[in-house]
């Protein structure tokens, strides 16, 4: 068994170390290794999700589930065989900028072979970030006094 692991993990490095930097997802190369069936819908519907966030959308496939995020903006999402944060985080130390991505964790039990993380995470301006979420009208009643300020 620990052969069969240790061997699945070094394949799993050596193709990612040669196409991730290339990939059009990073998930690409997770792909191309040998998957079982549950392996392989958790790492396509993971993608889908991850790419619907970069598109500033929710998670397609997850569904809502608060686990341990306690900064009011970031929500986390439970899919079949992971997890996906989507950062939403106001960056301290007076910048007007905001943390924005997703952050993708296989279930451990389904891939015992990866260990990090699968995230892509950006800086924004918040009145852009806004815009990109399609939430102005929101922002707009909080100007106004109509909900209450963000944290």
């Amino acid at each position: 068994m620990k052969t069969t692991v240790l061997s699945r993990f070094v394949a799993f490095a050596l193709v990612w170390s040669a196409a991730a930097a290339f990939a059009s997802s990073p998930f690409d190369a997770l792909l191309a290794q040998p998957l079982s069936e549950a392996q392989r819908i958790a790492v396509v519907e993971a993608s889908e999700d991850f790419a619907a966030v970069l598109a500033f959308k929710k998670p397609v496939h997850a569904i809502p589930e608060r686990f341990g995020i306690s900064d009011e903006g970031s929500w986390g999402y439970k899919g079949k065989g992971y997890r996906i944060t989507v950062w939403r985080q106001w960056a301290d130390g007076g910048a007007s900028a905001w943390l924005y991505g997703p952050d993708v964790r296989l279930d451990p039990k389904l891939f015992p072979f990866i260990h990090l993380p699968i995230a892509h995470l950006a800086f924004f301006e918040y009145h852009d970030l806004i815009k990109r979420l399609g939430l102005e009208g929101e922002y707009l009643k909080e100007l106004r006094g109509e909900t209450p300020n963000r944290k």
